[in-house]
């Protein structure tokens, strides 16, 4: 697999989702106690699944058993592969949606959005945003889009750093346009923005996905939409 190569992925988490039977023979004792925790049957369903889906994805990737892969977490909660470090990955929910990017370019960041109606958009641009991100949200043509385009780039690359949101999201900038986003700067110390590569997508059309990777000139491929029967059958 090519180092430059930044692999996305989609699941719709309600179509088919894992059996606990069958969760429980590749997920960790951990993660099927968490799934059991949820106050409502169907979020530990859609965790159940989205953890199962991360598993064969990775497993495909380092010809480990999925059973057999093991996670940590840094500082801020965010997973990788223990015992590799050439694997990156990410994943992001919403609501029944599921994204997942993996890599081996750098540290990576996935975010997936569902558009929707905020009527506070101008407020939560102009205080988390930086000036120029927010005036560019106020002249986009669809307000709404413009704010979940904007908010998905920055959601990845603060992923992809691993910091959370203890990072502001006015200490760097991210284009808007539809094609060839990028990151514009970045007022963090160790950090160049000529470094990141920034992708978005739209894999259905009230949904919004954003991609970032510490790695200038990364390729991104765009498997679609799983099947989550036909993983399960095979």
């Amino acid at each position: 697999m090519e180092n430059d190569l930044i692999d996305i992925y989609f699941a719709d988490l309600d179509s088919h989702p894992v059996p606990i039977t069958s969760a429980q023979i590749v997920l960790s004792e951990d993660e099927v106690e968490r799934s059991l925790r949820f106050k409502f049957e169907i979020l530990g369903a859609r965790f159940l699944t989205r953890r199962w889906l991360l598993r064969q994805l990775l497993s495909e990737r380092t010809d480990q058993p999925p059973a057999k892969l093991e996670f940590e977490y840094g500082e801020f909660g965010k997973p990788s592969l223990k015992g590799n470090s050439s694997v990156h990955f990410n994943l992001s929910h919403s609501s029944r949606w599921c994204a997942i990017a993996i890599c081996e370019a750098s540290e990576i960041g996935v975010d997936i959005e569902e558009i929707e109606d905020i009527s506070e958009t101008e407020l939560v641009s102009s205080r988390f945003f930086t000036d120029s991100e927010a005036d560019r949200i106020r002249s986009a043509p669809d307000v709404q889009t413009g704010f979940f385009k904007c908010w998905t780039r920055k959601e990845a690359v603060i992923k992809a750093v691993g910091t959370g949101l203890s990072m502001p999201l006015d200490k760097f900038q991210v284009s808007l346009e539809e094609s060839s986003p990028k990151l514009e700067w970045i007022g963090i110390d160790g950090e160049d923005a000529g470094d990141w590569s920034l992708h978005s997508t739209r894999p259905a059309e009230r949904l919004i996905t954003a991609v970032a990777v510490r790695a200038p000139g990364a390729r991104f491929c765009d498997h679609g939409w799983l099947s989550i029967k036909e993983k399960i059958r095979s």
